[in-house]
């Protein structure tokens, strides 16, 4: 690596001579794309970081950013290595300095308020240690992605003339403000979701219930805030509208079961009844909208059309959860009041016969455990001391 070592030479200080930082910035990303086309990864990413180095002496703190964000991705990409990203270098270095360039990308990004970016970089980070089987790291990262998303507003659309992106109605602004909005609500669900996922394999139910409750929360406020922005939608817009709303009703009832299953994992009854009366109640009010959906209509027809699209959309979806209803929702409410009980026999029965068929992901999982937990007293002992 000698143009390496040659143009770091001209880092060094020297007397009444000013150190171009711009210029070895310049040359280190040269150098950087021609090792890239030979396939030297590693050095390619140390010029990378060398890049960065000098970006930040030159207090230009995004160009800093961008060399850390690309460093970080060929570390990562050197950790997983080839059989399908199954398996990855012994090299440990190859993950911390990934995960280093990372978090110094986010931190820069986030001094400079661009917080969309924080949030994009600890998801896919939280991504590669996943695959890297590091679930409980990965769940912590996604967790960070998630708070960056939520807490943290980002810079107001341009052009936008009120910065609660209350605009015309039709304009093209409204459009971006509300796919932006979808994305950043895409976003919080997409990394409380992987979180759970990862808590759910190191089998840290405390925390798998700490973020389903985070996650049913956020897709509340997500769907009144829906339901807020629903008459200033033009008719062009409610397909989409519509598709989103359908879509976190769906994670809200997925997410409920699996709240409370791991609840009833954990015996805390009490917390199972509230989750079960959560779920029934929501579960009732929707399917119970369309019963009496034409009254509503007919005044919506009277005030504004838009609502009376909406609601003529939203009838479209009461099968779906009248189904839920009648077949699944019963079957829930056994398998509470049986572990109540604790009719080990009526929970095996409800479990292996019947909720199985119904189960998605984590659900099936989630259920064996609680299978478990009833059959062998010991179950939950022998989990936590194999996470010791």
């Amino acid at each position: 690596m000698e143009e390496y070592h040659k143009i770091s030479e001209r880092l060094k200080k020297r007397m009444f001579r000013k150190i171009p930082f711009n210029t070895i910035s310049d040359q280190f990303s040269s150098l950087a794309i021609d090792l890239q086309r030979t396939g030297q990864k590693h050095y390619t990413a140390l010029s990378m970081l060398s890049a960065a180095s000098c970006e930040i002496s030159n207090k230009t703190p995004l160009k800093s950013a961008y060399f850390f964000v690309h460093a970080g991705r060929i570390f990562a990409q050197s950790a997983l290595q080839d059989e399908h990203e199954t398996q990855y270098f012994d090299a440990e270095e190859f993950v911390c300095e990934a995960l280093d360039a990372f978090v110094q990308a986010a931190n820069v990004y986030e001094q400079q308020n661009e917080f969309s970016m924080c949030s994009t970089l600890y998801y896919e980070l939280g991504s590669t240690l996943e695959i890297l089987k590091r679930y409980e790291v990965a769940g912590d990262y996604f967790m960070k992605s998630f708070h960056f998303a939520s807490s943290h507003p980002t810079k107001p659309i341009p052009n936008s003339t009120e910065p609660s992106l209350r605009l015309s109605l039709g304009s093209q602004n409204q459009s971006t403000a509300t796919r932006y909005s979808n994305q950043l609500m895409s976003t919080q669900v997409n990394s409380l979701k992987q979180a759970i996922h990862c808590y759910i394999l190191t089998k840290d139910f405390e925390l798998v219930t700490k973020t389903t409750d985070t996650l049913i929360q956020t897709i509340q406020q997500q769907l009144d805030q829906i339901q807020t922005q629903s008459n200033t939608f033009v008719s062009t817009q409610l397909n989409f509208h519509n598709a989103t709303e359908s879509l976190l009703q769906q994670h809200f009832v997925y997410t409920c079961i699996v709240h409370l299953i791991v609840l009833l994992i954990q015996k805390r009854n009490q917390e199972a009844k509230e989750a079960l009366d959560t779920l029934v109640s929501w579960t009732h009010s929707n399917v119970d909208m369309d019963d009496d959906v034409d009254n509503y209509v007919n005044a919506a027809r009277k005030k504004n059309e838009n609502c009376f699209l909406i609601v003529q959309s939203r009838r479209k979806q009461g099968p779906q959860f009248a189904a839920f209803a009648r077949d699944v929702l019963p079957l829930y409410q056994d398998l509470y009041e049986a572990c109540i009980d604790n009719q080990v026999k009526f929970i095996t029965l409800l479990i292996e016969e019947q909720l199985q068929h119904y189960a998605q992901q984590e659900q099936s999982s989630l259920l064996d455990m609680l299978r478990h937990v009833y059959e062998n007293p010991l179950f939950m002992e022998a989990i936590s001391t194999n996470q010791m």
